[in-house]
């Protein structure tokens, strides 16, 4: 089930990098500069996408 979180890790990361060498139009663009906001310190500390171990526990069948 981890391998949820690597996709959506990877994701992350190359949306990073295709803003970063978007250049600064897209860099500074309202989109760019929120994601790179939101999701630039998540990215270094490797905190994942979701929590997996929550929702799996708390899940109601």
């Amino acid at each position: 089930m981890n391998y949820l979180n690597d996709f959506l890790k990877l994701r992350e990361l190359t949306l990073y990098t295709v803003i970063k060498a978007g250049g600064p139009e897209i860099y500074n663009s309202k989109w760019g500069s929120h994601f790179i906001k939101i999701y630039k310190d998540k990215i270094i500390n490797d905190v994942p996408f979701i929590d997996l171990e929550y929702v799996l526990t708390n899940l109601e069948y």
